[in-house]
Formats: C-alpha cells, structure tokens, sequence
C-alpha cells in the first residue's frame, strides 16, 4: 500500500483562490459582487479559465492571459473572508473543513429536511487537477467517508459515439447495453447535455490505497469524460460526490439498536458495572 501523503502548507495563486471560493460562492455574478463594483462577472469568467505562470498552465479558451496586478487587492479580500467563514460554515454540518485544502464541502438534506449520507464539493470545474487530487486526499484523511465519485457534464452525442468505437469487436454486457440503449432514447428526444458520474470508488480510511483511487478516478475522466467535453455548456469533473461512511450499529446490554458510534471499552465497562451493581 502506497504511503500516505502528510498534508503540506498550501500557497495559493490567484486564480486557485477563485477556484476554491466558487466551490461556495458558485456563481460568478455573485463572486463578482463581493470583489467589487469595478468587477464584472464577465472579468470573473475570464480570470477563472485565465493562465497561471506560477503553475505552468496555459490560459482556457476564453480565458485571460493572466490576472491582472489590480485584482489582487479584491481577490485577496475575498480570499480572507471566506478563509474566516467558511469553516463554521461546514462543521455545522458535522463534516470536518480542511484548512490547507479549503475547498467548501456541503452536506445533502434529505426529504424530511434531515441531513443525509451524501457531500458534495459543487463547481469544481476550475479546479486544477492537482487541487481535486488534493480534495481527494484530505476527504481521505478524515476517515469519515465510504466511497467517492466525481461528475462531469457530457456531450451525449460525443460520448455515445467514442463509445460505440471503443467497444467495435468487444460484446456488452447486459448493462453495457441498457446505457446505449438509454442513450440513444435521450439523443432522439433531443438531449445534448448530460451529467455523467465515475464509478463510486471506496476510499474507507486505512482500508485503501488512496493513490489508486485518484488514479483509477482520472483515468476514467480522461479517457471517457475529458473527450466529450469540448463544446459549451459541457464541463470535465465540475462535482465531486462524496458518500458519508454511516454509523456502526450498536447493540446494548438489553438487546436495544441504536445506529451511534459504539462506546469505547472503558465506558463500556463502567456501564456493564453499573448495570451488575444495580441487579446486585
């Protein structure tokens, strides 16, 4: 098994901090309107796909060269506002903030309004890939979450057909063919776009390597996902859904269930004794 990674101080560029705030704040008008009323939305969407000579990379199409030196004032504001709120913000939820990855984790509700067994980091498509690598690691390190899968937004029509010429030779399986199928039926209804999951990949603490998992992780995204997501409207790996690991279920001395973390040994102990005192 791989040795595990010790988290490291992160030094955050510029366009990375727009990147970890819109997991949050998730739209850029309103990321435009807490930088500044000199700040466009337009200016976010270009500073988000913009080049980062820091790291190496090249602007996105759309994107501006660099951020401009003005946006750093506002941008760092920002940075440090966020950095003051969003921890309370997450551990209100019972899940644990990450501050040397502090992407905004969110907690799913369920019907009753009751909070579920599903977390999701919304809006990660600016995300480098080193940063989601990262936001995989430090869910791991938390030892609080089962499995995990990441979600893009696919063009059906481009997936379907790299698809059809990836398995020319190869017979399907019977769900291989049920998603063609389903497939098929939403592109003759006219469906472009499409969210589309990785598998769920375990990631329970000590019992996985979690270097496997990225791998296996942007593997699939690179060779399924990464290839019908070139027009617009499409995203590569824009959700990361994360699955709570759920509480043991614990037994007690009178046969009652309860779903809760069990005792440890030593209360456990002293609650057998008080037991054996009061029927003594």
């Amino acid at each position: 098994m791989t040795k595990k990674r010790s988290p490291k101080p992160q030094q955050f560029t510029l366009r990375e901090k727009l990147a970890v705030m819109f997991t949050a704040i998730k739209s850029q008008r309103q990321m435009a309107h807490f930088l500044g009323e000199d700040i466009s939305h337009q200016k976010v969407g270009r500073w988000l796909r913009a080049g980062d000579p820091a790291r190496g990379y090249d602007p996105e199409p759309g994107g501006s060269k660099t951020i401009p030196s003005y946006a750093e004032k506002p941008i760092n504001n920002l940075w440090q506002a966020y950095l003051d709120t969003a921890p309370e913000r997450v551990e209100s939820q019972g899940i644990t903030f990450d501050k040397q990855i502090p992407v905004y984790f969110q907690r799913l509700r369920k019907r009753d309004g009751e909070f579920g067994d599903r977390v999701v980091v919304a809006h990660t498509e600016f995300l480098t890939k080193e940063l989601r690598d990262e936001t995989l690691r430090s869910a791991h390190r938390t030892n609080k979450y089962h499995a995990v899968s990441v979600r893009s937004t696919i063009n059906l029509h481009d997936y379907n057909n790299r698809s059809d010429k990836s398995q020319q030779g190869i017979t399907r399986n019977a769900e291989q063919k049920q998603y063609r199928r389903e497939f098929r039926a939403l592109i003759k209804q006219g469906v472009i776009r499409k969210a589309m999951q990785t598998p769920m990949e375990d990631i329970r603490g000590n019992l996985t390597d979690i270097e496997q998992v990225i791998e296996n992780v942007n593997k699939r995204l690179r060779e399924r996902h990464e290839p019908a997501t070139s027009d617009k409207g499409t995203h590569l790996a824009d959700e990361i859904l994360f699955q709570l690991r759920p509480k043991p279920v614990y037994v007690d001395e009178h046969g009652n269930r309860e779903r809760k973390a069990a005792p440890s040994a030593a209360k456990l102990s002293q609650r057998r004794a008080r037991t054996k005192l009061k029927r003594d």
